[in-house]
């Protein structure tokens, strides 16, 4: 919890639980009045180039496939 003096925490924005869970895609949306389909379409492909890039995730990831080719 992030405190100031002087400032109650509940006037501190990261401090407040947001209602509902807010994606930056949508956020970006109704700030660049785009659609947020696209926006998030072109993240999820620059997460899988990132973990495609990370190899301890890879590794990971094979040690799950020879798990599963013995079930």
């Amino acid at each position: 919890m992030i405190t100031i003096p002087g400032v109650d925490p509940n006037m501190i924005a990261n401090n407040i639980e947001p209602y509902y869970p807010t994606h930056p895609g949508e956020i970006l949306k109704a700030a660049l009045d785009l659609p947020a389909e696209p926006l998030l379409k072109m993240q999820a492909r620059y997460n899988m180039l990132i973990t495609k890039r990370n190899h301890q995730f890879i590794e990971k990831l094979n040690k799950v496939r020879k798990i599963t080719a013995v079930l």
